[in-house]
């Protein structure tokens, strides 16, 4: 093992703890892999995650079984590939152009480790559901308030009837402005 590969692991496995610590999702996959082992081999490296009791240790050019105490069977999750089909694959569900074998299960627990917090497309997601809601509830507050000031209503007042038809139109313009950023984001959600 170079002093980059055990830099390399030991960086990972403080990566780990810091995401675990402030991660009650990765936590609790951290418990769900105790007693597994996940190899991830890349061109130029291999990496042996040994999960104990919410815990991870990160072994580097050590295959699994030739640690002591480390099984003998060989890990219980294997992925290859090169090293961005890999990075991919555990961030995202793109497991096209890796190897994955053993108790593929695992996978989702191994992702959930890493996975950042936040999703990129769960907040697009909940910013478009937040854009639609708020549009339609100023359109149906502009409507319901200008049915009250309708020029054949005999409490009317005809500035006002305008400045709601007005209000209206900006709305229509927003509405307008809000699908066309979501298309947008839909088109560069697919590139």
């Amino acid at each position: 093992m170079t002093v980059l590969e055990a830099t390399t692991a030991a960086t990972i496995e403080a990566a780990i703890k810091a995401k675990s610590s402030i991660d009650e999702g990765a936590r609790e996959a951290l418990l769900r892999l105790t007693d597994k082992t996940v190899s991830v081999s890349v061109p130029t490296a291999e990496f042996t995650f040994v999960f104990s009791d919410g815990d991870a240790r990160v072994l580097s050019g050590v295959s699994v079984g030739s640690e002591e105490g480390e099984g003998e069977t060989g890990p219980d999750l294997s992925i290859r590939g090169s090293f961005p089909s890999v990075f991919e694959a555990v961030l995202s569900k793109n497991e096209d152009s890796v190897a994955v074998s053993g108790e593929t299960e695992l996978l989702d627990d191994f992702r959930r480790v890493f996975r950042p917090i936040v999703q990129p497309g769960e907040v697009a997601e909940q910013i478009r559901a937040v854009a639609e809601y708020g549009v339609a509830a100023v359109r149906s507050a502009i409507e319901a308030l200008a049915g009250h000031s309708r020029p054949d209503s005999s409490t009317s007042d005809p500035d006002q009837a305008r400045q709601m038809d007005a209000m209206a139109r900006q709305v229509d313009e927003l509405k307008a402005t809000v699908d066309e950023l979501k298309q947008r984001l839909s088109e560069s959600d697919k590139r």
